[in-house]
């Protein structure tokens, strides 16, 4: 089995329902076939049997046999073979039973393009409104509610292999329809109305998602990607690299709300303790992220002045993105209201949200996601004093700073 799927160019199954719809698939091609032949074959009898010329008077009669009664008979046989064995329990094992899923994405699909949707850690979608849709929120995230702040959004559908996946597809606009062929999955995406689909892909790789309804006169570019990964943990770290709506300029002002009306829990000494005095002399300081609150884990460090100075600055665990500046004596207010400002400036996410001011003594090259790090160096300053280090994406600064001693 397989001859024609392969004849017709049908790319290779990646799921686990896939096989029996290949199958089925397949059967309907040689049923077809037979069928094609066969009359084929009879209406050239036909035309042969009952030429003009043989048979110049008309038999009013008709046929007088059940053999068309006989072939009609088996067709429909044949065809409730196909509905009761293969169709229907294809269906009601991918339509009628949804197992609860290790992975859930929204699929939004607009003219000409898709969207993906993710939660965060905490596996809850944060709400959607279609009057907060915008160039710079796409599908409407409301960011003043605290689920939505891990959630990410993806050109990509990116999924594990060997997991239950569950996608929930809806549109902005049309009817689109969305087909993962290699996945031998698909449904339509109707506004106002979600669709649910779910599968278990088996085969890592990417493979294209098409448009399977006519819905403009782009339809044929309404094309995206789809990209298996190996195994769970894979994904996960995908998942770590992706940035997340906290981070998002149009989210920022909501965050700092949340942020300010829940503040963090008191850290213990375990986790945040003044930072000694770079060790054997070297300079170097290992600077990390509480992960449970918006805090550098070390509120204190101590340098000594002119002496160079090499920051480890690294998140282990923190879905937010994060990065770090010196600054001078007396301006963290000044630069907080500078970060904030940046809201509103195009460029910002493109320049790390790093604030271009004399005040700023070091920075660093970047803003640092989760399972990230970098490298900062720098000469201390010559004069001593206590020079306050924050993090400028806009609202971070007001809970992530703290304080370099530079001493003689």
């Amino acid at each position: 089995m397989g001859f024609i799927n392969k004849l017709f160019g049908i790319p290779p199954v990646g799921s686990q329902h896939g096989e029996m719809v290949d199958h089925m698939l397949e059967l309907v091609h040689w049923i077809m076939l037979i069928l094609f032949v066969g009359w084929s074959l009879y209406l050239c009898v036909a035309l042969v049997r009952f030429y003009r010329k043989n048979n110049p008077k008309a038999d009013h009669g008709g046929v007088r046999g059940h053999a068309s009664s006989h072939i009609e008979l088996g067709v429909i046989i044949t065809e409730i073979i196909l509905l009761l064995g293969f169709a229907f329990p294809l269906w009601a094992t991918q339509v009628d039973k949804f197992p609860h899923p290790d992975v859930r994405v929204n699929a939004w699909g607009e003219t000409f393009r898709w969207s993906f949707h993710y939660t965060g850690a905490d596996g809850k979608f944060g709400r959607t409104d279609r009057f907060l849709i915008s160039g710079a929120n796409p599908l409407g995230i409301d960011p003043t509610d605290p689920n939505s702040h891990d959630d990410f959004v993806s050109s990509t559908l990116v999924l594990p292999k060997g997991k239950k996946v569950e996608i929930a597809v809806t549109s902005k606009d049309v009817i689109h329809n969305l087909a993962l062929v290699s996945m031998r999955a698909a449904t339509d995406a109707d506004p106002a109305k979600v669709n649910r689909m779910w599968f278990v892909p088996t085969l890592a790789g990417k493979s294209d998602i098409i448009c399977g309804q006519l819905c403009g006169t782009g339809h044929g570019t309404m094309k995206g990607e789809l990209e298996v990964l190996e195994n769970m943990p894979d994904f996960e770290n995908w998942a770590k690299q992706q940035q997340v709506v906290a981070d998002m300029p149009f989210a920022a002002e909501a965050v700092t709300l949340f942020r300010a009306s829940h503040p963090p829990p008191p850290v213990t000494p375990v986790e945040a303790t003044p930072a000694p005095p770079a060790a054997g002399g070297d300079g170097t300081i290992q600077l990390g992220v509480i992960p449970t609150v918006m805090q550098f884990d070390k509120k204190e460090l101590t340098v000594k002045a002119g002496q160079k100075v090499k920051i480890e600055f690294k998140n282990a665990a923190c879905p937010l993105m994060h990065n770090f500046l010196l600054i001078k004596p007396g301006t963290k207010d000044s630069i907080g209201a500078k970060a904030d400002a940046m809201l509103a400036a195009p460029d910002a996410m493109a320049r790390h949200y790093i604030i271009d001011s004399p005040d700023v003594l070091a920075h660093s090259n970047k803003l640092v996601a989760i399972g990230q790090s970098d490298t900062i160096e720098f000469t201390a300053p010559a004069e001593p004093g206590d020079y306050p280090y924050i993090c400028t994406f806009p609202g971070h600064w007001r809970f992530m700073n703290g304080v370099m001693h530079v001493t003689k």
